[in-house]
């Protein structure tokens, strides 16, 4: 099935990797660092200690964003858009980010605990929306919306989500010795989360397929407080996350203002009540259209 999207519009889905996803590839290699002679890196334990403590307050995390998206589109024409919007966040797999201008929405990527989806709202007469089931997601699906990742990951790749202390893995430092990240089994090959060598923040993260490869990746830094915690709670979100996926030559700008932790409205990850507030015209079940083997 084929499936046409705007420049535009890949621009953003390529996001939600977002969503969702960044800059990560690898680190360049500098003759003042040599992993090979250096100590050893801090343990894989410890980091993820460190890492849980930081982002404990992050289970539910509403901001406003900015949006840049800049690159070539498949034709190889140079593209660059910007608009606003927001990003809501409720752990462990809820997610939703919505883009738009003058405060009317345009695209809208989301994510709960059964299904995933992405509308495309920039045509006022032809509004479209692509529903799937996580479960059944596949590889053929996600690249019809422009996303390489498991809609599972979207939020893994933000860097906010707490990790399993029992996890099997082992640090490493980064080639130029900025960074040092573990390896994660992911829904779809594993994921790698780089932590500054400084601050011990998450800096990058990487989706990586069965087959070595990067897919997509997410680079954060800029950190903000989070308002709306509890009097001598505190958490911290990143300012701004650079997005790149495989097959997109360009990537996505998401800058972060105004992080709160607060209510958050169910509507936003209910994909059957959001057709009917946007006026959807048509809604591709890709289950159905693109039916698993």
């Amino acid at each position: 099935m084929n499936i046409k999207r705007s420049p535009i519009t890949l621009g953003f889905i390529v996001i939600g990797l977002g969503m969702l996803l960044v800059a990560l590839g690898g680190c360049t290699s500098t003759p003042r660092f040599d992993p090979s002679t250096a100590p050893p890196p801090p343990s894989a334990s410890g980091l993820i200690a460190m890492h849980n403590d930081r982002v404990q307050m992050l289970d539910r995390v509403w901001a406003r964003v900015s949006v840049r998206a800049e690159g070539k589109d498949p034709r190889g024409e140079k593209f660059k858009e910007q608009g606003e919007g927001h990003l809501q966040i409720m752990r462990p797999d809820r997610f939703s980010l919505t883009i738009g201008k003058f405060e009317k929405t345009y695209f809208t990527l989301g994510a709960n605990a059964e299904q995933y989806w992405t509308m495309d709202l920039s045509k006022s007469d032809n509004r479209l929306a692509m529903i799937g089931l996580q479960r059944l997601a596949t590889a053929e699906k996600l690249d019809a919306l422009g996303v390489p990742i498991h809609p599972h990951e979207m939020i893994t790749l933000l860097g906010i989500v707490p990790i399993d202390p029992n996890a099997e893995t082992t640090s490493r430092w980064s080639p130029d010795g900025q960074a040092v990240g573990i390896e994660l089994p992911a829904k779809w090959g594993s994921v790698a989360i780089w932590f500054d060598a400084k601050t011990f923040t998450v800096s990058r993260t990487q989706a990586i397929n069965d087959a070595g490869e990067v897919i997509a990746s997410a680079k954060m830094w800029r950190y903000k407080p989070l308002a709306g915690l509890d009097p001598g709670e505190q958490g911290f979100a990143p300012g701004v996350i650079e997005v790149r996926a495989a097959g997109f030559d360009g990537f996505v700008r998401i800058e972060v203002s105004d992080p709160q932790s607060k209510a958050i409205r169910p509507v936003v990850f209910q994909p059957e009540k959001l057709s009917k507030i946007h006026r959807i015209h048509e809604t591709i079940d890709l289950d159905q259209a693109f039916p698993n083997p």
